[in-house]
Parts: structure tokens; sequence; C-alpha cells
């Protein structure tokens, strides 16, 4: 998966590849799922695609279906009819929705926040209240996660490349509520739907996510490796 590093691109992209296909190992030898920071981006980076679908493009023609769900951008080669195609968006519809079915305690983080907020300024240094960006990092770190899976520095990257600071992050990352193993397990998950991995490869694949070893262990065999 790569994590992209421009304004109003995608923000990680995942690519598989489908046996009924060429087995050459380039992209739309099945697709790409591709995850925005808005629903704006993902509906400009759609009408720019589409825009070069169409048969007037001629060789330059883009063979793909497109489809949207949010911030998500789902891609499949027109090698696959169309029936075919919509079934792989059905699959990804249904993960998605379970996906979010599972997401973090995100109202009980805001209100914790909330109460942190409105107590007296009789602060000690040990309870003293999150400065805004801390608050603002917190609220970003539980919205990626109700996308997505992240690893703790995995998360940390990301609101770091948002540019919060270095202290900012690594609070949110800390009070998120995330289960790191957990994480792990979804992000497990989230690789297999899409393509075949070895056990070793696919704990590989979350150390580089930025999973510790054992975190990737329980989210491989959470997946039953």
């Amino acid at each position: 998966m790569r994590r992209t590093k421009w304004e109003g691109a995608y923000i990680t992209k995942a690519s598989f590849s489908d046996a009924r296909m060429g087995q050459g190992g380039e992209p739309f030898d099945g697709g790409t799922i591709e995850t925005f920071l808005s629903e704006e981006d993902c509906g400009a980076r759609a009408e720019n695609l589409e825009s070069q679908t169409g048969p007037d493009m001629g060789a330059l023609q883009l063979k793909q279906y497109i489809y949207r769900h949010g911030k998500i951008l789902f891609r499949v080669s027109m090698e696959l009819p169309e029936a075919q195609a919509d079934e792989y968006d059905k699959q990804l519809e249904e993960l998605l929705l379970e996906y979010e079915g599972k997401a973090g305690p995100e109202e009980e983080t805001e209100a914790a926040e909330e109460t942190e907020m409105t107590e007296g300024t009789g602060e000690t240094e040990e309870t003293k209240a999150p400065t805004t960006g801390e608050r603002n990092a917190l609220k970003s770190a539980n919205q990626y996660l109700k996308v997505m899976p992240f690893s703790y520095t995995g998360l940390i990257d990301q609101l770091e490349y948002e540019k919060y600071s270095h202290e900012e992050a690594v609070y949110a990352a800390d009070n998120c509520g995330a289960d790191w193993n957990e994480q792990a397990a979804k992000s497990a998950k989230k690789y297999l739907d899409l393509m075949s991995f070895s056990r070793g490869g696919l704990i590989d694949q979350l150390e580089y996510e930025g999973y510790t070893h054992e975190q990737a262990v329980y989210g491989a065999e959470q997946n039953g490796y």
C-alpha cells in the first residue's frame, strides 16, 4: 500500500489482480482501491477518470469501471464483464458496512474531550487540559480510524503529514482508544480480501505498515494463519 504526499490526491492505494485476466502484475490485471481525505477529493478524481472512459478518447480510452463510496474510489478493469465488476463492488460495499459497524468509540472519546474542556481552571500539571492542536489531532485520528485501520506509528505518521506536530500526533495516538492488535487484525483482513498472502508475507506487510511483530502475528492469527 502506498501513501501519497500531495494535496488532493489519494492518501492510500491498494492494487489487486484477478486470475481471470492477465498475469503481468499490472494494477489493471484487476483493479485498485484509492482512499481520500475528503469526498470532494474523491469526486474530483472520479470525474477526471470518468472523462477518460468515453469512446471519443480513441486509443487513450481508460477501460475501467469507476465506483465511489464516500471517500473511497474503486476501479475495476473492463476486461471483466460489468456484472462481475459489480459483484466486486458489492463485496467492497459489504466490507465497508461491516467495518463501519466496528468503528472505534469516537463518541466516548469526544464526550471525554468535552468534559476536559468544560472543567474549571484549577488544573494541576498532571491533569492539564489538551491544547487546541491536540484536540484537533485526536478528532482527525478518530476520523481516520473510521475509514481504515492504522498502526500506532502509521497513525502518527499520517497526522504529521497533515502538519500536526509530533507531540500532537503522539497525543492523538495515545488517546484515541484504538486497540492496536485489533487494528492489525483489520488490516490483515483487508489485505486478504484483496489478494493472497503467505503467513510470512502477511506479517511482513503488517510490519511494513508500522505494526509491531507481536501485533502483526496477532493480525495474521485472527485471520486463519
